[in-house]
């Protein structure tokens, strides 16, 4: 069956201005859009537009530092920053004080940011933290430059949750530190 044919068949009883719109619709397509990041602004562009404009930053007299999420050093530079890159990693706290947060973002779901990073909560010891740390890096193919950058935040994290756990007991001074002395030894 010829094409001509085919076109009488399925608008038959339409007028000519929804064949017309039909037609260029078969015969003009969009091509596909290849998979990725490929719709949105380069790294570049982004971090152009963010890098002297955005609520996260902190200008010090050392420098100008940021609060943003996956930044490693809280530095303002491009290849620290968390928010432009497509595979960042970062480390942070874990609410209730034992251990980190580890997340890492995928280049998946860049569009639908409750979805785009994975987080996981490492309790272990400070060594199976690391290990699981430098294993995620090293095998999903994350960035290499951010590798100890990321084991050094939560080595200094984990290392301060220690810190904190054993708390000098409270001594007294001046008048009151001989009768507190006084009062142990008498009973």
């Amino acid at each position: 069956m010829a094409i001509p044919q085919v076109i009488a068949q399925t608008f038959q009883g339409t007028t000519a201005l929804h064949i017309l719109n039909s037609i260029a619709f078969l015969v003009i397509r969009r091509p596909k859009m290849p998979k990725g990041r490929f719709d949105q602004a380069s790294s570049n562009v982004q971090w152009m537009v963010i890098r002297n404009n955005s609520s996260f930053l902190r200008k010090r007299k050392l420098g100008t530092f940021t609060t943003e999420p996956n930044n490693l050093k809280n530095r303002n530079s491009f290849r620290l920053n968390g928010l432009i890159h497509p595979k960042v990693v970062g480390v942070e706290a874990a609410k209730d004080g034992k251990g980190v947060v580890f997340s890492t973002g995928s280049i998946k779901n860049v569009k639908k940011p409750t979805k785009r990073f994975h987080k996981v909560k490492l309790t272990k010891d400070s060594r199976r933290a690391l290990t699981t740390i430098r294993r995620t890096i090293r095998k999903q193919h994350y960035r290499k430059d951010l590798k100890m950058a990321a084991l050094r935040r939560a080595s200094a994290l984990l290392r301060g949750q220690k810190l904190a756990l054993t708390t000098p007991t409270a001594t007294t001074t001046g008048k009151r530190a001989g009768k507190a002395a006084a009062a142990t030894t008498s009973s």
